[in-house]
């Protein structure tokens, strides 16, 4: 059998506490403010797809993946960087995609979609259940935003309500960009 699992942006429902990030790591330049990145839990306990993201965040005023040239955000925006070991759990046999654009970072009412790294391990995969995984993705937010939150987006549409999507943050990742 053959399921997938998606990350996605749109509304959300479902709560929970998912840890708060402080932006505890040191901004890549130094006039920029750290965005301080909370995760809101998604979906039901009993889920026969769990999904869940261990994160670390930091805030960066230019993206520089390894190999590849610098990027700056859009005028008056910044980078919040997600580094993540994502854990699937499933009752599913058979392989799982699981798509990175069902994660949203969400303030004052504005979801940002996440995009993924050059030369660094995305959040799309397909995998076996039980796997185990790091990912990194980027999200484009306005230089005043400080406070924000990483929640599951449309997964109601493509599961109906059978996928659970855990935050849990792990201060012991960095999400400084790798040279």
């Amino acid at each position: 059998m053959f399921a997938g699992i998606t990350f996605g942006l749109a509304g959300c429902t479902g709560g929970g506490d998912g840890g708060d990030n402080s932006g505890d790591d040191e901004a890549d330049t130094p006039n920029v403010s750290q965005v301080s990145v909370s995760g809101e839990n998604y979906g039901q306990e009993n889920a026969i797809n769990t999904l869940t993201l261990r994160y670390s965040t930091n805030t960066t005023a230019e993206l520089n993946p390894p190999d590849s040239p610098a990027r700056s955000p859009d005028s008056g925006n910044k980078f919040v960087i997600l580094n993540a070991e994502v854990e699937v759990e499933s009752e599913v046999e058979g392989e799982i995609d699981v798509y990175g654009s069902a994660i949203g970072l969400e303030s004052e009412g504005v979801v940002y979609d996440g995009r993924s790294i050059p030369n660094l391990s995305e959040l799309d995969q397909t995998v076996r259940p039980e796997a185990t995984y790091e990912a990194w993705a980027q999200f484009q937010v306005p230089e005043n935003v400080t406070e924000a939150t990483l929640i599951g987006v449309d997964v109601e549409a493509w599961f109906d309500g059978s996928t659970q999507i855990r935050f849990e943050q792990d201060e012991s990742r960095s999400a400084t960009i790798p040279e």
